[in-house]
């Protein structure tokens, strides 16, 4: 316990532990809203032979993804090691751990959770605790989504990707017949509702069961089909993606480290460039002449991170011409360390990790960095 400095807030038990993340709240707000103007604007406008089955169809998708909702809300994706345990969630020394899970143990947790290999525990730090088969930490319900609630969570999307879908078509429609139909009356009651003589404009529209200008009932349609269209993409978009995800047996979180090393990579190489040191100078890489010998030479060195490192009093010495790696010759092409410039004022001006492309600067050229 020596690594203990303090004890931290206690861990999140699920998505109904306060306090609500913002993004959970709009979700609720957004059920709500749609939920409600659909029942009390959008039905009564309907033909009354259609309104029992725009009452019922719609009714029991939403009934049934509030129970989905709730049960993803609630379920505590914890892994039962921890729950088990009872202990404290602590601070750690991270002079002294470099990772929160080190040989299958949890250091926030002080639990023996195995290697992440073979249990896929992670350590959410949202929730501040190991969740088992830990997908990823939802903020929509800001509760973490592992092995305990995957199915749930899958299930909330889908019903809510339904709901969505057959309320904003229902809004899409009557905001077109509202145009289309004003002359035949077939389709909206509020038409029906007229005798011949009447003109359109007389028709009863409502919102929430009080009469509304027209103008402010096809306002509300427009805002109502418009959201409507950007939630059903980005759910669709996100259950496609778990959907990806399950038919290759992996997890939001495997998916995203596995990814992240081919980006880096990307990005490295749109971003370097290769270069010799001479004198402060930095010259094209197919300068072959022969008083090159004493400079240190290197590949790959992307000229912004070379200026970072150039101490102040020094910069005007110094002078970027940036190569493609396709001039370096073949015999200098080794990706080998770049250590030492000797003609710049005598000093050790930075060192470029082979692999990783990782720049340190010398302790003398730490506190010059830009």
């Amino acid at each position: 316990m020596a690594d203990i400095e303090a004890l931290t807030e206690p861990s999140r038990k699920n998505g109904c532990t306060l306090p609500p993340h913002i993004t959970q709240v709009i979700a609720w707000v957004v059920l709500v809203v749609f939920g409600v103007l659909h029942f009390t604007s959008l039905v009564p406008a309907l033909h009354n032979s259609w309104q029992p089955a725009a009452h019922a169809v719609p009714g029991v998708v939403i009934f049934v993804h509030l129970i989905v909702h709730v049960a993803t809300l609630t379920i505590d994706p914890c892994d039962d090691k921890v729950l088990q345990a009872k202990l404290p969630k602590v601070k750690l020394n991270r002079a002294k751990h470099s990772f929160v899970i080190e040989d299958g143990h949890c250091n926030f947790c002080q639990v023996d959770v195995g290697y992440y290999k073979d249990s896929k525990i992670r350590h959410c730090r949202e929730c501040n605790k190991c969740v088992k088969n830990f997908d990823h930490h939802c903020p929509w319900l800001n509760t973490c989504i592992g092995a305990k609630n995957y199915r749930w969570y899958i299930a909330t999307l889908a019903t809510a990707l339904v709901a969505l879908v057959l309320v904003t078509g229902i809004a899409v429609m009557e905001f077109i017949t509202y145009f289309t139909d004003k002359n035949d009356r077939n389709i909206l009651q509020p038409y029906r509702d007229l005798n011949a003589t009447l003109h359109y404009k007389d028709a009863d529209f409502q919102i929430l069961y009080q009469r509304v200008p027209h103008e402010a009932w096809l306002a509300m349609l427009a805002v109502l089909f418009t959201l409507g269209v950007v939630a059903v993409g980005l759910i669709t978009h996100l259950l496609g993606f778990h959907i990806y995800l399950i038919y290759h047996k992996l997890t939001t979180y495997a998916f995203i480290t596995a990814e992240r090393p081919k980006k880096s990579q990307t990005k490295l190489n749109k971003n370097t460039t290769s270069c010799y040191i001479k004198k402060g100078k930095v010259n094209p890489s197919n300068n072959k002449d022969s008083s090159f010998n004493n400079t240190v030479q290197g590949t790959c060195l992307p000229s912004f991170n070379f200026l970072r490192f150039i101490k102040r009093g020094n910069r005007s010495n110094v002078e970027i011409q940036p190569t493609s790696a396709s001039a370096i010759p073949a015999e200098n092409n080794n990706n080998s360390k770049l250590v030492m410039d000797n003609e710049l004022n005598g000093t050790t001006l930075f060192m470029v990790d082979e692999t990783a492309m990782r720049f340190t600067a010398n302790s003398s050229f730490q506190n010059s960095v830009l």
